[in-house]
This record gives C-alpha cells, structure tokens and sequence, in this order.
C-alpha cells in the first residue's frame, strides 16, 4: 500500500478518528463520487470526496459510539435521515455501499441509502428487509424491481452493504462480500430525474432506517468484487481514511558554554 509522508493508515483494531482526509492512493478510492464517514461526532454530514453540500440530519439522531471504537450516527426509525439535494444519475455503472448495524430485524422494510427523484417515482436503494439486505429500483412506471441476499443481519451487529448496479439489466446486492450469497436482478430499469441523495431513508417514505450508520459512499463504477472484500477485511476496511500525524515540540535545556583549552605550539627541533 503506497504511504503518504504525514499521514498514517488503519486496520480493523484501529479505527479512523477525526480529523482525517481522502486516501486517493486507495484503491477503494477508485470511482468514489461521495463519500460520508458520519464520524466526527456531530450532526453534520460532510461529503469528503467535495462534490456535495454539508447537510444537517433532520430528526433526533445520536451520536454514538461504535463496535470500531469510533462515532457513527444511531437513527431511531421515526424522521430521522440525512437528505442531501444532490445525486448521482441512476445510470450503470453505479455502487452504493455503507455500513448498517440494524437495532431491529423484523416488521416493515428500512430504507438504508437512496438515491430518489425527491419523491418515491424513480429510485435506487439499499433496503433492510427483514433480516436480509435488498435492492430495490423503480421507474416512473410503477415497477419495482428487487433482489436480497442469501445471508442475514445481525441485531446490533454492522454490515457491510453493497448495492452494484452493473448494466441497465445487471444489479447484484451483496452483504458482507459474501459473494456466494449475493442476489441479482436482471430486469431493465432506468430510473429518472434522480435528484437527492438520502442516508437513512427515501424521500417521501416513511420507512426511515432503524440502526446505526457509518461510512457511506457511493461510486460511478460497478467496484470490483476485490474491492469490496478489501473494504469488508479488518486489514483493508480503513485503507480509505488517512489522518495527519501529531507533531510534538519538547522544551531542549540551553547548550552548556564549551571549554576549549589554549593550545601551545612547542618548536620544532630537528633531530
């Protein structure tokens, strides 16, 4: 992995804390067009790749403390979402990915990321339903195309959710780079008029997520089932985040005065 002078990398024991910056040597950096770690410890929602406005999380959220040992944003389910009015075209490639810690794996579906038309008419979406993860898209004429993967949540437990949107007739949803257990879709969908970007909800929908949120992104690219392993492995999964190293300045004691004897040239007397 290339090193950068100044700034230091993470593995799964040691988790990013801000203040830290875009690793663009990365190559989970590769295609990302967004990027909010949700970690800072306030309510305020920075994109870091620079291409969207900062935005408040509407509702009561909490900032708490995650199993990595950093900040992530806990929504309660009930009008608690961050909408940014800015959005990627639904258009292959296109991958959306975070990690969900969901507090409840039963009832009614909890809209994750969405990328929506300001409404519920065209949309792309990370679902939890019930206790797996899905995709869902839909288009202006009503139909909604999903699929869910083969492995599940746990409550309290983060995943690593990933919806890849690989041709007009190729969408996979993957939970914890569990390849052997993602799903696809392969009916047709373009969706238009996408506008907003929504993390914790869909716009216009009143399944907000219930759960904790960290770390979302989304890309212009269909990521490699390589990278996507890489950010689900405790070695690679905060090779995205780089932080400035702290600099110390120690008080050094006055140099003492150095004693140099005279010196006595004595005469040179040949043998």
């Amino acid at each position: 992995m290339p090193v950068r002078r100044g700034f230091r990398a993470y593995d799964g024991n040691h988790a990013p804390k801000p203040p830290f910056t875009l690793n663009k040597d990365s190559p989970q950096a590769q295609g990302l067009v967004g990027w909010w770690p949700l970690s800072r410890g306030d309510l305020i929602a920075r994109d870091l790749v620079g291409r969207h406005p900062n935005s408040t999380i509407a509702g009561d959220p909490q900032v708490v403390v995650t199993e990595f040992g950093v900040l992530g944003i806990d929504f309660d389910g009930v009008e608690d979402n961050l909408i940014i009015a800015q959005a990627e075209a639904v258009a292959a490639p296109l991958t959306l990915m975070c990690w969900y810690a969901p507090s409840s794996v039963a009832g009614a579906a909890d809209n994750i990321f969405s990328l929506d038309d300001a409404s519920t008419s065209d949309f792309f979406r990370l679902v939890r339903n019930d206790t797996k993860l899905q995709i869902s898209i839909r288009e202006s004429s009503g139909t909604i195309h999903v699929a869910d993967s083969g492995n599940t949540f746990t409550i309290n437990k983060f995943s690593l959710c990933v919806g890849r949107y690989n041709t007009i007739a190729s969408r996979d949803v993957i939970l914890d780079a569990n390849f052997g257990n993602s799903a696809s879709d392969t009916n047709s969908a373009t969706p238009a008029g996408i506008s907003t970007t929504v993390i914790g909800g869909l716009t216009g929908s009143s399944g907000d997520v219930e759960g904790i949120l960290l770390d979302a992104r989304v890309y212009n690219i269909a990521v490699p089932d390589a990278v996507i392993a890489a950010a689900y492995h405790p070695s690679t999964r905060w090779d995205l985040s780089w932080q400035r190293r702290r600099t110390y300045f120690l008080p050094v004691a006055a140099a003492a005065a150095l004693d140099i004897p005279s010196l006595t040239m004595a005469p040179y007397i040949p043998a």
